[in-house]
């Protein structure tokens, strides 16, 4: 079992190709994917209005849900895209020890009025630093401390592929 946030680097990650705890792809692909979660609405929103209007014959009118369509789509393979190169890297990613440099909320997002955790960290790849974030609604995320060392999983040819181990829900 892993420390608790805020207690150590704990035990490095399993050998590759290393199972995804229970929930954590439904969490990254949907869930706690909002952009995946408002381009999907978008789109089924869109598509509806847009085959009403066109079943209608009020073919002036299509184009706007059309761009809503167009851009919930856009959205929703963004969000995809994102959660997959998380998956990816948790899964077949290279270990390295990072650091933390910050805890902080997310104020670009909120739900139901509170803002999401976001944790930045700093891992070396080949002589050069590089950084990555996990966004969280869990608060424990705030046990985290600037130092703090962390298992980072990246992908050796593409570290902005990477992702903070033990994830965080």
């Amino acid at each position: 079992m892993p420390p608790q946030p805020g207690e150590g680097l704990g035990p490095p990650p399993p050998p590759i190709p290393r199972p995804l705890p229970k929930g954590f792809e439904f969490r990254r692909k949907w869930s706690g994917n909002i952009l995946a979660l408002v381009g999907l609405i978008f789109f089924l929103i869109g598509g509806f209005i847009f085959l009403s209007f066109l079943l209608l014959g009020l073919l002036i009118g299509a184009p706007l849900p059309l761009l809503f369509m167009v851009g919930g789509f856009v959205m929703l393979l963004i969000g995809r895209r994102q959660a997959a190169s998380t998956l990816n890297a948790f899964v077949r990613g290279t270990v390295v020890e990072g650091k933390v440099v910050g805890v902080a909320q997310d104020q670009s997002q909120t739900l139901n009025g509170v803002h999401p955790w976001k944790l930045t960290y700093h891992f070396p790849v080949g002589g050069q630093l590089h950084e990555g974030t996990v966004v969280s609604w869990d608060s424990t995320i705030t046990a985290r401390a600037p130092g703090q060392p962390l298992w980072v999983l990246y992908l050796p040819g593409d570290p902005e592929q990477n992702t903070a181990y033990p994830p965080f829900k």
